[in-house]
């Protein structure tokens, strides 16, 4: 099937490349009829290269970087995530989550998610979202792909749906799927994972949802303005700054007003 055949059923936000960003921001705004961009980089993890741009001032900070970068107009939206297994003979889909992203002057940052916010979404807003993550897991069954993969997406403030990216591994929000597996005394993703990868049989798993919303912290102090938590601290080490432990709630915490919404 031709790439353009099967990209046109999948909404994506009008963008352009930049080889190196030597562009000015008034040659850039004109060019994606918005003065309030993202600029992202082909290379990065949590948003620690995806810039917000407002102003000319917040260009200047980034500009004459080398690489190749991605540049959009910004739409205020919630950032959706879906996680599934591609095996040989099935396709596991497991619950959408919000991703929990802090935006400043200069970038975005992830800093946890929330497995609630999307169980309260109008059902043809999940529905779309089904279909769309069902066409491109197919996509990428066909091309040989096989094991875990997130795929992102932005929901905006009239419900439009948008595709942004597909990400060949665990995300950071895995462990809080693993934790609802082992509730259910159902296999863990990395073993999911390994069969889906040796051509191994992977069971279907019954729908199930998740209460809970997490945060990514390195030290208890952060996100205090959040009460009522449980903290999961596996591989935390106060002395690796690199490190997080996770506060976990049983509440939604995408409408507080200080993440993307």
């Amino acid at each position: 099937m031709p790439k353009e055949n099967y990209l046109r059923k999948l909404p994506i936000l009008n963008y352009i490349w930049l080889e190196n960003l030597d562009k000015s921001y008034e040659e850039i705004s004109k060019e994606i009829k918005c003065n309030h961009f993202v600029v992202q980089s082909i290379i990065g993890a949590g948003g620690n290269t995806t810039y917000n741009i407002s102003c000319e001032k917040d260009y200047l900070n980034i500009k004459n970087r080398v690489g190749k970068f991605c540049i959009s107009k910004y739409i205020e939206h919630v950032p959706l995530n879906v996680t599934a297994i591609i095996a040989d003979k099935n396709i596991v889909l497991f619950p959408v989550s919000a991703q929990l992203i802090l935006a400043n002057s200069s970038n975005f940052t992830y800093v946890g998610g929330d497995f609630i916010y999307p169980c309260i979404l109008p059902k043809k807003i999940l529905a779309d979202l089904t279909s769309a993550t069902s066409h491109l897991l197919k996509i990428l069954k066909k091309m040989g792909y096989r094991g875990i993969v997130g795929i992102d997406y932005m929901l905006t403030e009239i419900n439009e749906l948008f595709f942004m990216e597909i990400n060949p591994r665990f995300q950071a929000s895995s462990f809080l799927i693993n934790l609802e597996l082992k509730k259910h005394g159902l296999p863990c993703l990395a073993e999911l994972n390994y069969n889906a990868l040796n051509n191994l049989p992977v069971e279907k798993i019954k729908k199930f949802k998740i209460y809970k919303s997490f945060l990514n912290c390195n030290n208890e102090v952060n996100f205090k303005q959040f009460s009522n938590y449980e903290i999961v601290a596996n591989g935390f080490c106060e002395f690796n700054p690199n490190s997080f432990y996770r506060k976990i709630f049983d509440y939604s915490l995408v409408e507080s007003g200080i993440f993307e919404h």
